[in-house]
């Protein structure tokens, strides 16, 4: 087991990466996720949340903006930066999240929350990086993975195998610092043609929490690159599911200053 760093995207994958059907080694699959987007480009997302729970007659909806830049270091890793702005449900309104991937080899990613109600930017430490995030069945751990970002974990290479008629490879992310997580272990499948997160199942004590999945038939083009428009999660510790659209899809040519900043990042776009 190796430890690296992971500047990956699992909303966009690059069209010319079949040739990692034949990848053998974590290195390969995680640099191939982490060029599906040129450096410097920002992409924008509409989403919407749709969160499933026992007794609710309809599922809650949240809409969020989503801002996401890769950008090439000059040591040639790749980093990556996520903002997400709420838009509703009303009480939420005004909400944003942000990851900064880590520039060093043992420093510590950043996550940072907004919440209107307290007027005030949190930084996710510790045990609340695995609280809902703002209702869903995501968490704010579980943010980054489904962006495919790992950060200093330890990921591993465990096969290739075939799902849904697709060739997928199979990586296991094992945590840095367990005591800190819900999940001491994520299993991650990655799409060999497209380089995209297809499935991650959550586990502490080998026990399955959660389940991310992404189905062969929502996956769609944009431009030079592919994209699921629907990806599910699973609580099977506390019961239901958010199924999340990916609505619209969009290059950002001018973004705002401060898009990225801990201290700006939450102000509209």
């Amino acid at each position: 087991m190796k430890k690296i760093i992971a500047g990956a995207c699992l909303f966009v994958a690059s069209l010319n990466a079949a040739a990692q059907t034949q990848a053998t080694t974590a290195e390969e699959v995680m640099t191939c996720m982490s060029q599906v987007v040129p450096g410097g480009m920002v992409i924008g997302q509409t989403l919407r949340f749709e969160t499933e729970r026992a007794g609710d007659p309809q599922p809650q909806v949240l809409l969020a903006s989503l801002f996401l830049r890769v950008h090439r270091q000059e040591d040639g890793d790749y980093r990556s930066h996520a903002v997400m702005h709420v838009g509703a449900p009303e009480y939420l309104a005004g909400s944003a999240y942000l990851l900064r991937e880590s520039d060093g080899i043992y420093g510590e990613d950043g996550m940072y929350v907004y919440l209107p109600s307290i007027d005030r930017v949190r930084q996710v430490t510790g045990g609340f990086g695995d609280t809902a995030l703002l209702d869903t069945k995501f968490s704010y751990n579980d943010f980054r993975h489904w962006q495919g970002l790992f950060g200093n974990a330890d990921v591993a290479f465990v096969r290739t195998v075939e799902r849904q008629g697709r060739a997928t490879h199979e990586l296991e992310v094992r945590a840095d610092k367990p005591q800190k997580v819900t999940h001491d272990r994520v299993r991650v499948a990655v799409d060999a043609e497209h380089c995209l997160v297809m499935e991650a199942e959550f586990y502490n004590n080998d026990v399955l929490s959660k389940r991310l999945t992404v189905e062969a038939d929502h996956l769609r083009q944009f431009g030079h690159f592919w994209y699921p428009v629907r990806l599910t999660m699973r609580d099977f510790v506390r019961s239901g599911q958010t199924v999340l659209h990916v609505e619209r899809v969009r290059a950002v040519p001018n973004p705002r200053d401060g898009l990225f900043d801990p201290a700006r990042f939450h102000r509209a776009e």
